[in-house]
């Protein structure tokens, strides 16, 4: 999961204009490390894919930097729904 958050860097970086929008989850460049650890969760609990969440969680948070430097706008919208979504890892 950490590859798949640094590998959009360089296109956030090149971004001036985002365009988000989300039925399933609050935008991941507006989230806390605590909600995208919670998504990570659930991603890896529903695909099986490896543990490497703190890593994820950590590259995330560097991701979104965008939000704070260089000259850029953001539109985002989400459903209401995706604020009440329960992104909790699946139990056994």
């Amino acid at each position: 999961m950490k590859h798949l958050q640094e590998s959009s860097i360089p296109l956030y970086e090149a971004t001036s204009l985002f365009r988000i929008y989300d039925t399933f989850a609050m935008p991941g460049l507006f989230t806390t490390a605590e909600y995208a650890a919670a998504l990570f969760r659930w991603w890896q609990g529903f695909m099986g894919l490896r543990d490497d969440i703190d890593a994820a969680v950590e590259a995330r948070m560097e991701r979104q930097r965008v939000i704070y430097t260089g000259d850029r706008q953001f539109q985002a919208m989400t459903i209401a729904a995706a604020t009440w979504a329960d992104h909790r890892a699946p139990q056994p």
